[in-house]
């Protein structure tokens, strides 16, 4: 697959991670004193119940940005957990379509954090696997995955 990427940086991730500590406890999320597993839990949770129609609802969050909340509460459990890093990735295969993403260092392994809130959202048939996927990485039971191949946690734990 011919993807590239380019670095997202602390500074350009400040105002980001600000915004969505400030949009998850009005979402029902609370943030501190929770491992990083908890916080995968409650995200997983959220978009379950948003896949049965019941999105979760905060006056301070516009509906079009809760997939973004979630979608960034999962991804920095990642990067706080595994010390994966956020980049944007742009598919040259797909008409160069980009998304930002979370990979791991070696860049075998990739999440589309945004893309797969969306796609639960949209598909019931989906299975919400965000908790497993975030165990799978833990326990490094995750089939081999050669460095740079950026391959799809999310493709490896679906349904």
């Amino acid at each position: 697959m011919n993807i590239s990427e380019t670095l997202i940086s602390p500074t350009e991730l400040r105002p980001v991670r600000e915004w969505v500590a400030r949009m998850a406890s009005p979402l029902g999320i609370t943030l501190a004193g929770r491992s990083t597993a908890e916080l995968v839990g409650a995200v997983e949770q959220a978009v379950s119940q948003w896949q049965q129609g019941r999105p979760p609802k905060a006056a301070e969050v516009k509906p079009e940005d809760l997939h973004i909340v979630l979608g960034t509460i999962w991804g920095e459990q990642l990067t706080a957990q595994f010390d994966w890093l956020w980049v944007n990735l742009t598919f040259h295969d797909f008409n160069d379509w980009s998304s930002l993403a979370v990979v791991s260092p070696d860049r075998a392994l990739m999440i589309l954090p945004y893309a797969y809130v969306c796609l639960c959202r949209d598909d019931q048939s989906v299975a919400v696997n965000m908790l497993a996927a975030f165990n799978a990485i833990g326990r490094q039971t995750l089939p081999a995955a050669a460095p740079g191949s950026y391959s799809n946690v999310m493709d490896t734990v679906a349904n």
